[in-house]
């Protein structure tokens, strides 16, 4: 299952709207829309509110994606990092890391 798809299906799981993830998440409803089509990813700060507000931990929410490559771990820290501090982006790569690692372990 794609990121896209596990972002739907937790939305739809507690019956919200796209708008009303969107202003629990302080973005518009069009970039849920992105997201849940697959045309753009969520910021990591968007992932941890998103598993948060589905009761879902990281790994449940991530867990059933195909293993994440190089390329896509690079897309979610080119997202991530734009609106971070040296420090920040310092901690949240190492973050980034460990949950690639986590996600790549479980499904071996």
């Amino acid at each position: 299952m794609e990121i896209s798809e596990c972002l739907k299906n937790g939305r739809q799981k507690i019956n919200i709207t796209q708008e009303q993830l969107a202003d629990k998440l302080g973005v518009t409803r069009q970039t849920i829309s992105s997201w849940e089509t697959g045309r753009s990813y969520p910021d990591i700060a968007s992932i941890v509110k998103m598993s948060e507000i589905f009761n879902m931990s990281l790994d449940e929410l991530l867990k059933e994606h195909p293993k994440l490559n190089k390329q896509d771990s690079s897309k979610i820290k080119t997202i991530a990092f734009g609106k971070l501090t040296k420090d920040e982006i310092e901690y949240t790569e190492n973050y980034v890391e460990q949950i690639v690692e986590k996600i790549n372990n479980i499904l071996k």
